[in-house]
This record gives structure tokens, sequence and C-alpha cells, in this order.
């Protein structure tokens, strides 16, 4: 699904990716942590193809997104929906106007648009919210219309950045919930995060550890692991008991979304 081949990106005297190399099947649901300044979010936009590698190669399924001309970069992000921390909606827009939006610039007929909108609507729980502005809306509200935008085009691929920093707790651990059963639907879910709230309770199958520009560790793990602040390494997260891998995580078959609710 993805790939990344010795991946290197320098900002000045900073290795914001140092020779990174890894990969991610499909259904993987991630958790990618590590301090501030680690290279999670430098890791995602090179991914997305927002930022070029100064170095080395990353493939998703087929396509060396390193070696695309920027007349394609478009068609690959089709695949590829993204989470931000800040929801980055249009707050003068309803919340159908948002999803909407995410397929209105591909041209697709107006019925389709507000049909498949209303489904990703629904399917996170906001069907009754659907004509409320943006701006009016609680942040958890605004973080389940994101990713109704996120997801609306069936994307195989899932990231999501910082996505519950400016939640309560309890509104975080919904958006947790709804990202493990979008996983369950077989998306690819990558969470980059330092947040202690989201590394004890996202119910991720794998775990990588940055630091520094580098993958430090990277181990499969088998349910949410409970620790009592932000981890400084992979061994802090698992806790001291080792467990046997577990397969990635969904049993279903199709990206359908009339069932993550």
């Amino acid at each position: 699904m993805i790939k990344l081949e010795k991946v290197s990106k320098r900002y000045g005297q900073i290795d914001a990716l140092k020779e990174v190399s890894l990969e991610i099947s499909e259904r993987d649901f991630v958790l990618l942590s590590g301090p501030s300044g680690a290279g999670k979010t430098t890791l995602m936009r090179t991914i997305l193809a927002e930022i070029q590698p100064d170095s080395g190669d990353i493939y998703i399924s087929d396509w060396n997104i390193t070696r695309l001309q920027s007349s394609s970069i478009p068609y690959l992000r089709r695949n590829i929906g993204v989470v931000f921390q800040d929801f980055k909606l249009l707050p003068q827009r309803s919340a159908l106007g948002n999803v909407a939006l995410a397929l209105e610039i591909r041209g697709i007929s107006r019925f389709e648009v507000h049909t498949r909108a209303r489904e990703a609507l629904k399917s996170v729980g906001l069907m009754e919210r659907m004509n409320t502005k943006a701006g009016q809306l609680s942040g958890g509200e605004q973080q389940r219309v994101a990713i109704a935008r996120a997801v609306v085009g069936g994307p195989s691929i899932l990231l999501a950045d910082e996505p519950t920093g400016n939640l309560d707790p309890d509104l975080a651990l919904g958006i947790l919930d709804l990202l493990a059963r979008i996983v369950r639907l077989g998306t690819t879910v990558i969470i980059a995060t330092h947040d202690p709230l989201v590394v004890q309770n996202a119910a991720c199958n794998r775990a990588i550890f940055m630091d520094q520009g580098e993958v430090v560790e990277d181990k499969q793990l088998k349910g949410p692991r409970r620790v009592q602040a932000a981890p400084t390494n992979l061994q802090e997260l698992l806790g001291d008991k080792e467990e046997d891998p577990e397969e990635p995580p969904g049993e279903g078959t199709g990206r359908g979304m009339s069932s993550i609710a």
C-alpha cells in the first residue's frame, strides 16, 4: 500500500527526515508518535505529495509519487483523505456544503454530490446538523464534518494529523472510535500525534515512533495501550509486557460508509 525507501528531507541544517524506510499495509491502523519536531508531519506531507523529499522513493500502490508530474498529483490525492487538527472548514458554508465541496471540484453531478455528501454525514452521525453553518458547530462536530469530507470520495488512505488536538477528552475518544470504524471498512489510517490521550486509547494495530527525523522503533500492537503520560519511546508506549503480533484490524470487504457510525 505505502512504501518509503530511504526518504530524506532537510530544512537548512535540520534533518526533518533521515533515510526513513517503512512499509504500511492495506487496512493498517498506524499510530505515528514522537515528540514535536520528530518528523511526523513532514512524513505525512511527503505521502500526500505536498512536499518532495530530497532523496529516496515513496510508493503508493504501484505509483512512485516522487516521480509524478505535477499534473498527476490531484489524481493521487483522490485516493488520500486528510483530517487536520484545525478542521480547515469554510465557516460560512453548511456542514453539507463543506463535505460536498470535496466532490464538486471533481466535476461530479449535483445529484451524486448531494447523495454522497448526505451519506457521509449520516455515517458520522451529523444528518440533523447538515444545514448548519460550520462556524456554528461545536469542535467535535466540526471534526466529524472534516472526517466526512475526508472519506466522502472513498479514499484508500486516511491521514489524520493531530486530529484530537483541539478537542476535549470525551470528544477526542469519539473521534478515535470513528477512525477505528473507518479502518474496519477497509481504509488504511495513519494518525500522527504526541497526545497521550490518543496514545492511550487509539485501537491501532501498529506503532511507529519517530525522533529527530528517524524511525526509532516500529512494532505491531494488540489493542489499545495504557500509559500515564506521553511516551518518550516505543517501550514506554507498549509497557513492559510484550504482545504477540496481530493481523491488521478490519474484516470488511468494502469501503462503504453506511456502517461507520
